[in-house]
């Protein structure tokens, strides 16, 4: 019986549907050419202000740095490659006008926290003996020497970065960068 209604129902709704739908339907088209308006208007608006090419590169910019739009649906892949190139190009100007800052900054913060570990520590009584690890003791002769790689130039460290920053998922939309 059951079966019966639904295939009933199902073939008269195929003719014509519910009389709620066209209503409905009707209001959702008022609203969208409200909105659509409304959005051609901020659109006209925001052209007439971020017209020169220097805006735009900004704003593109921007939104390449925040992370949840840093995918940059809206632009084609050479715009999109050519705002990450300008953002590596960028990065790396700074640094090398700051070469020291961020390693002054690092060697504070390890600083500051030697400094709290020892007050944290003197009032125990001797230091610990140092601990010494067997294996390198074993093969210390041997695989002693650790070769440091080569320094990286500006460019290629924000390269990387962004590099990782790129492959990193984006927030979503209701998150907060």
């Amino acid at each position: 019986m059951l079966m019966a209604w639904l295939n009933v129902f199902s073939s008269s709704s195929q003719r014509s549907p519910p009389h709620c739908c066209p209503l409905s339907a009707s209001k959702r088209t008022v609203y969208a050419s409200h909105v659509k308006d409304i959005k051609e208007a901020i659109h006209q608006d925001l052209k007439k202000r971020y017209a020169g090419d220097l805006e735009k590169t900004k704003l593109k910019i921007a939104s390449a740095l925040d992370a949840r739009f840093k995918s940059l649906p809206f632009l084609s892949d050479d715009d999109r490659r050519e705002t990450y190139r300008r953002v590596v190009d960028e990065a790396a100007a700074i640094a090398e006008q700051h070469p020291q800052e961020g390693v002054v900054r690092l060697e504070q913060e390890e600083l500051s926290e030697d400094e709290t570990a020892e007050e944290e520590e003197a009032p125990q009584g001797p230091p610990p003996a140092k601990r010494t690890c067997a294996l390198a003791d074993l093969l210390g002769d041997t695989f002693g020497d650790v070769r440091e790689a080569p320094e990286k130039s500006f460019f290629d460290q924000a390269e990387e970065e962004i590099k990782k920053y790129t492959e990193a998922a984006p927030l979503p939309l209701s998150g907060n960068p």
